[in-house]
């Protein structure tokens, strides 16, 4: 009986959709440039996750990240927690 029900699971695929979204680099690059102001000096990079609600938003955030840090927008260290904690670099002005 137990075979009988896996051939016709298999007969029978379930129908699932999958909708892709394009998650532009530059486009969260902005997003996160916006969230600079409402942070304070010093903070941890999981502030920048708040709103990433799936891998290729993560994936995006992190880029947006090393393009920033790149920039002088933002510097980074590591404590010894392994935290990676942000500050703002010397290519951002305040206002």
């Amino acid at each position: 009986m137990r075979k009988c029900m896996m051939r016709l699971r298999l007969a029978r695929p379930i129908e699932t959709k999958y909708t892709a979204r394009e998650i532009s680099m530059e486009d969260r690059e902005l997003e996160v440039r916006a969230k600079l102001d409402r942070l304070g000096p010093t903070f941890r990079f999981e502030a920048l996750l708040d709103d990433c609600h799936d891998i290729p938003m993560f994936i995006a955030t992190f880029l947006a990240v090393l393009d920033l840090a790149r920039q002088h927008v933002l510097a980074f260290t590591i404590d010894e927690n392994e935290t990676i904690w942000f500050s703002r670099g010397i290519g951002i002005s305040n206002g």
